[in-house]
């Protein structure tokens, strides 16, 4: 695995400009100086959903080159 998963929660405002919480994710070097590789915040509002997600991508050990195609796969359900 090159990479480790890690939920992210960011405060966001929506185009109303009402605050929410977002959940998303970030990939952090699995080995070495701890670096992170990506990092993309305010995919879920539900932390549960972004908990399984991460909890998946780490699982599966997603290589952290895929993990937007695997964003894209997860949003389209």
């Amino acid at each position: 695995m090159d990479c480790i998963y890690e939920m992210i929660v960011t405060e966001e405002t929506d185009a109303w400009g009402n605050p929410y919480t977002g959940y998303g994710i970030e990939a952090w070097t699995a080995t070495g100086e701890r670096k992170s590789l990506h990092r993309v915040p305010d995919l879920f509002m539900s932390r549960q959903r972004c908990e399984q997600f991460v909890h998946m991508c780490n699982t599966e050990e997603v290589a952290s080159f895929h993990l937007l195609e695997v964003i894209d796969n997860v949003l389209q359900r």
